[in-house]
């Protein structure tokens, strides 16, 4: 048994001790389960995730991308199904996800938050060289920790999410900054300059030159901003939605949802 870091119906990650070599290293295993229903049953004929995770770690981290080490990759198969899948990495200690570092810190520090912008952009265009990007590019898939010098470094942990280019390519190679400024600009210490930065940044790395970049960053702005108030509806009224009235009357109650008209700016 371990600390369990994520768990739902087909996913759980958590912290184990392993004995390798005569001794108890800490990893960080993800095993899946197959869900039920049809597509679940058609990707089980596919190469188990787990497999595909760690190709995707390694090849990432032998193209100097920030990424945690994989370990290994285990599945099990019940005739042409796989119906677990066993991911296994390194494990980072006193790190913490890129959501809650920037919660439980104040990030007052300009210069620290100017590096973790530089790092974010990076690794995006890091991506891209490659041909990749990130569909879930949200802040609980970056670990944060603190090296030996005392910098924080940011590594990559969540492989579902990175895929190939598509027809696409344009849109999705900026929905990784959309995506993650959703999760990120809600809190105080994040503003828009610091979006701005981080967007210069990857520009300036991918190799995309100055023409359109302020039509392009408007935009995904906007995204951002509509990722976020449908996250905040969704989860609004999840919330009522699971709550009875005290006078049941056998209806659910009506879910209201209150959003400040400056929230609004940057969609209308």
């Amino acid at each position: 048994n371990g600390e369990t870091l994520k768990a739902d119906a087909e996913v759980i990650v958590s912290v184990k001790k392993l004995s390798i070599s005569a001794k108890n290293v800490a990893v960080v295993v993800k095993s899946q389960h197959r869900g039920p229903g049809l597509v679940n049953l058609v990707r089980s004929l596919l190469p188990a995730r787990a497999i595909r995770n760690f190709r995707t770690a390694l090849s990432l981290h032998h193209s100097n991308v920030p990424v945690a080490h994989p370990l290994a990759a285990l599945w099990q198969k019940t005739g042409p199904f796989t119906t677990q899948s066993i991911y296994i990495t390194e494990y980072i200690p006193t790190s913490a996800n890129l959501y809650a570092f920037i919660r439980n810190n104040t990030l007052a520090n300009s210069t620290l938050k100017k590096d973790l912008s530089s790092q974010i952009g990076r690794i995006f265009a890091s991506l891209h060289r490659v041909g990749l990007w990130h569909r879930d590019a949200k802040a609980g898939n970056f670990v944060v920790y603190q090296a030996e010098r005392g910098q924080y470094k940011l590594v990559l942990v969540d492989m579902d999410g990175i895929k190939r280019y598509g027809l696409r390519r344009q849109s999705q190679r900026f929905r990784c900054l959309a995506k993650l400024a959703a999760t990120l600009l809600w809190h105080r210490s994040i503003n828009m300059t610091d979006y701005m930065r981080t967007f210069k940044i990857y520009c300036k790395s991918s190799g995309l030159n100055g023409f359109g970049h302020r039509r392009i960053f408007r935009s995904l702005s906007c995204q951002a901003t509509a990722t976020r108030l449908l996250t905040m509806a969704k989860s609004a009224m999840e919330g009522a939605g699971a709550k009875e009235s005290e006078a049941n009357t056998g209806r659910k109650p009506k879910n209201i949802l209150i959003i400040k008209p400056s929230a609004l700016g940057d969609i209308v």
